[in-house]
């Protein structure tokens, strides 16, 4: 079979219409356009002539092939043009408004594509196809990227519809075009209209959390997913006042991690610092303490609160270990107990005294001063006081050696300082029997 001969069928196809033969035309300008269907000028050609011979509906599909090519291939104007000049044959073509208004808002000629698709809105309105008038709404209220509200109405309408896909770009878009003009609490509500349409979406869960955790930590808390934000939002919390949420937000943390011992100290510190030693108990342990002195008294009050006497004893010294400073708190914590509890009140006393025995220069006698000017307890006598030593070798009809002096104390006990105290006041006044000044004179003569 010899090759299609397109010259030759052209050149019939004029003389033709030379003849008035539209018909003979036709026939010949298929035969060109089947062979050789990217051939626009005869398909535009052939249309002429259906549209000549009153054959519109034919004239029109051979103007939409070449007009949607011409779209597909990024010439917007030509395919204006042309779908314009369908609409001028057959007013009434809907797929011409609507691809019409496509290039319209590709021109950026927003004023016409609303025309159009008002137009087709109005028709389908008119025959009640409402889902066919939603679409075309969501269209409309998507034309203008910078209208915000109007492409919210056609997310909604999009959502409302069934198109989940059209509702995810346009409220994301929204978003992110908010976000870059630092409108972050105007970015929440497509944020949010976006996540409750997909929450497997973890870039959108993130980009919540992100925008909630400044403008309301309370709200970014349902988005947190790993322990590092839920950190963020008890730290938010804490620094908006929000004590007692950033409290409930670390336990939570504490409760998912429970070997996480930085959590247990913040909350630690937080129930010490609001005096609710109860609570605090539960976050509190040698691990959770760890370097922190006040953390360290704070076991101590509650173990000395409890009878634990030694432990509590040891949580003190624990602390002075870390920080010397911390000897003025102990003694504030003994005489804090004392008022309840005489045993346990003595014990940080006790803690500091030792504490203060290894000092360098500080003695027994030291320790004496120290116990009753400063930290009120009796239970540290003067010994190896020179009082104390004249009394002791008047009874001792000997010169004494001063470490012989807490011998004449230990019988008194916890109440060796105020014992020692007394009884240099009535030796002074000739009250101890067989102890006199005098004697004490002689027998420091005699050793001399």
């Amino acid at each position: 079979m010899p090759p299609f001969d397109s010259k030759a069928a052209l050149k019939n196809a004029e003389k033709a219409i030379k003849q008035g033969r539209v018909d003979l035309a036709i026939a010949e300008y298929i035969k060109v356009v089947e062979a050789q269907p990217r051939d626009w000028n005869s398909a535009n050609a052939l249309g002429d002539l259906y549209v000549r011979a009153k054959q519109i509906e034919k004239g029109v599909q051979q103007y939409i092939r070449i007009a949607d090519h011409l779209a597909e291939e990024g010439f917007y104007p030509k395919a204006a043009a042309l779908y314009k000049k369908i609409l001028k044959i057959k007013p009434d073509d809907e797929y011409s408004m609507l691809q019409s208004g496509d290039m319209a808002a590709k021109l950026g000629t927003l004023a016409d594509a609303k025309q159009y698709f008002n137009q087709v809105a109005e028709r389908r309105n008119k025959r009640g196809d409402k889902k066919g008038a939603t679409e075309i709404a969501i269209r409309l209220g998507t034309l203008d990227p910078e209208d915000y509200e109007s492409r919210m109405r056609a997310a909604k309408l999009a959502t409302e519809s069934g198109d989940t896909t059209t509702a995810l770009r346009e409220y994301k878009d929204v978003a992110g075009r908010l976000e870059k003009k630092e409108r972050y609490t105007d970015a929440l509500v497509p944020l949010k209209a976006a996540y409750d349409l997909d929450k497997s979406d973890d870039k959108l869960r993130a980009r919540l959390f992100t925008a909630y955790l400044g403008d309301d930590p309370n709200a970014a808390r349902p988005f947190a997913k790993s322990n590092d934000e839920l950190k963020d939002v008890a730290e938010a919390l804490t620094k908006g006042g929000h004590g007692d949420a950033a409290l409930e937000v670390l336990a939570e943390l504490s409760a998912a991690d429970p070997t996480n011992i930085e959590i247990k100290a913040q909350l630690a510190l937080a129930y010490v610092s609001r005096g609710d030693l109860s609570k605090a108990k539960s976050f509190l342990s040698p691990e959770t303490a760890g370097a922190n002195p006040a953390l360290w008294l704070t076991i101590a009050e509650i173990e000395l609160r409890g009878n634990r006497l030694a432990e509590g004893k040891t949580a003190v010294m624990q602390a002075m270990k870390l920080d010397s400073n911390q000897t003025q708190a102990a003694v504030v914590l003994g005489c804090k107990l004392a008022e309840v509890n005489a045993d346990a009140g003595y014990q940080p006393i006790e803690a500091v005294a030792a504490r203060l025995l290894r000092e360098r220069g500080l003695g027994p006698w030291s320790l004496g001063v120290v116990a009753l000017e400063g930290l009120g307890s009796w239970r540290h006598g003067l010994v190896g006081d020179l009082g104390l030593v004249k009394l002791c070798s008047a009874l001792r009809g000997r010169w004494v050696e001063l470490h012989e002096t807490a011998e004449l104390l230990e019988p008194y006990g916890e109440w060796a300082g105020l014992a020692g105290a007394y009884l240099m006041a009535g030796w002074s006044r000739g009250l101890v029997p067989g102890a006199s000044a005098d004697r004490a004179h002689f027998v420091r003569s005699r050793a001399a």
